[in-house]
């Protein structure tokens, strides 16, 4: 429900990235060259994965507007845990949309 809550945030505010994980950890990117990862699409794995370790751009900038959001994110990273209601899951979609909304606003992404 989280990684496909921000990759529709993504799409629908027209910034180029992806959410992405396994299991209970998951990791954002934005930039122009972040990879479209489908579940179970290793077709790319190399190529994906030397993009996605050249870090997390706007992690700084994310991580503290989602903090104003009362979302604590790992940089632009995190774990979903059995705790997380989808109640909660939903707040940090929303969190993570307005984020995105106050980049854009300050021209922080275009």
């Amino acid at each position: 429900m989280l990684l496909q809550g921000v990759n529709d945030v993504l799409a629908r505010r027209g910034v180029p990235g992806c959410a992405y994980g396994r299991a209970s950890i998951f990791k954002t990117f934005i930039g122009a060259e972040a990879p479209r990862i489908t579940r179970f699409d290793f077709s790319n794995v190399k190529a994906d994965t030397e993009v996605l370790m050249r870090g997390a751009p706007y992690a700084r900038e994310i991580r503290q507007s989602m903090l104003l959001h009362g979302v604590d994110l790992m940089r632009a990273a995190g774990f979903v845990s059995a705790a997380h209601t989808p109640d909660i899951i939903e707040a940090t979609v929303q969190a993570f949309d307005r984020t995105i909304g106050r980049l854009q606003q300050e021209k922080v992404l275009a």
